[in-house]
């Protein structure tokens, strides 16, 4: 998962995410085009992020679908 937090708690809960492996974040205020590709790379294409979150079927459901998006 690739989260902007914008409001109230999303800022922690995505940071509990990430620090389980399971999301990469973007600070808004310093969101560029080649962050969020370089986050979607990594969620899509990162074996280590591939393989901490393949563990859920639901994620790797939205990993199938993202990468036939992107291709």
């Amino acid at each position: 998962m690739v989260g902007i937090p914008f409001v109230s708690d999303q800022k922690l809960n995505m940071q509990t995410l990430a620090s389980k492996g399971l999301a990469v974040v973007l600070d808004r205020k310093h969101i560029t085009g080649e962050r969020l590709l370089t986050a979607l790379r990594t969620v899509l294409y990162d074996l280590r992020w591939v393989q901490t979150t393949s563990a859920s079927p639901f994620v790797f459901m939205y990993l199938s679908l993202a990468r036939t998006a992107l291709t």
